[in-house]
């Protein structure tokens, strides 16, 4: 296939020139005089690289750069800047526009030739491992799926023959009764890592991952209200301190919804009968957070540092059930959404996780509800 090169450059001399060489070396070239031309013509037709000049009348080639940068459909273009200017500061600022390589002006053919030859093979280059990683991630995504039926069934077909041997055999002694439970309960248990695994692996694929802007109350009233019987259960309080303000997010809805169910569930397991758990949510400085307190046990220090790894579990943490991977897959969700998600905790008091997730509106400067650990 044919590489298809913009030339902008306000002087024709220099741009018939190009032009020329170019074309003799069998390229497509399209050259226009400026910024603003070269602009249009990148978007209507996104090139395979860019030769541009940087002192121009009207919009300067750093301002053009910057501007193809900011365009989704154009940053991955290369651009190659062709100046007089010799002053690193200057060169600095064009590779912080987003400049991959410079050509300092006389041009020298050979010198023009051999960079642009470099740069499209590296584009070419990056390209398929673009297409490369797309082939990974469509297989992993259909081996989860395989993986997630082979594995998912048999669970289910064990849960299924252990719940009729507990109702046909109802003269059982106390001993078998109590291994029917265990077995069901290891069955659980089984089931619930299986998910775990499949949804964490889930979260490092893209081709799961469809965001939409949504509203974040809606969706924390629906995971809360999935815990209000678990909490009254056990007499714990559930509270929600929004914003005064509503408050929009780009996430995907199903693993946004199961990495705050992980932090909810997590708040309520490690929180006595009484306690509390606070939800709290706000927009600022261009961030959404999302905080989940409790007046639980508390996290040791030293436990901290793990909290978040694959199958971690503090040492006061195993008087309650649990696969280990609860906190690995609201990290991974977070990082996914281009986030991150951290934890204060003071033990014997409670902790607050808080999840932060870029916004995709103008900032606003209200500041979050307060949240504290402990009554």
């Amino acid at each position: 296939m044919v590489a298809d090169i913009l030339v902008i450059d306000h002087n024709i001399s220099s741009l018939h020139l190009l032009r020329a060489v170019l074309m003799r070396e069998g390229y497509k070239v399209r050259a226009v005089t400026s910024g603003e031309e070269g602009l249009k013509a990148a978007s209507r037709q996104p090139p395979d690289l860019i030769l541009l000049d940087v002192i121009m009348p009207g919009m300067d080639g750093f301002t053009v750069c910057r501007l193809i940068q900011n365009d989704p459909t154009l940053r991955e273009v290369p651009v190659i800047f062709m100046t007089s200017l010799t002053d690193p500061a200057d060169k600095v600022t064009g590779f912080e526009a987003g400049a991959v390589d410079y050509i300092v002006k006389p041009l020298e053919e050979v010198e023009v030739l051999l960079r642009v030859k470099t740069h499209l093979r590296i584009r070419q280059q990056q390209e398929q491992e673009r297409q490369i990683f797309q082939e990974l991630t469509r297989l992993q995504e259909e081996f989860i799926a395989s993986l997630s039926h082979d594995l998912r069934n048999p669970v289910g077909s064990i849960k299924l023959y252990i719940d009729l041997l507990s109702h046909r055999l109802h003269d059982l002694d106390d001993r078998s009764a109590d291994y029917l439970h265990r077995m069901k309960r290891q069955a659980q248990h089984i089931e619930e890592l299986v998910n775990d695994v499949l949804d964490l692996a889930k979260t490092r694929t893209s081709l799961n991952f469809n965001p939409e802007i949504t509203d974040l109350a809606g969706i924390i009233a629906d995971v809360l209200a999935q815990h209000e019987g678990v909490a009254a259960s056990k007499g714990i309080r559930l509270r929600t301190l929004p914003p005064a303000d509503a408050v929009a997010v780009r996430l995907d809805r199903a693993q946004f919804s199961r990495a705050l169910h992980n932090l909810i569930s997590n708040a309520i397991k490690y929180t006595a009968q009484g306690g509390e758990v606070r939800v709290a949510w706000c927009l600022s400085e261009g961030e959404v957070s999302i905080r989940v307190a409790d007046t639980g046990i508390g996290i040791e220090p030293e436990a901290l540092l793990k909290i978040f790894q694959r199958f971690y579990r503090a040492d006061n943490a195993y008087q309650e059930e649990g696969t280990g991977l609860g906190l690995a897959i609201v990290e991974s969700v977070a990082q996914a959404h281009g986030g991150s998600v951290s934890v204060e905790s003071t033990p014997g008091q409670g902790s607050i996780f808080t999840l932060s997730l870029p916004a995709p509106t103008r900032p606003d400067r209200s500041e979050p509800a307060p949240l504290q650990t402990g009554r």
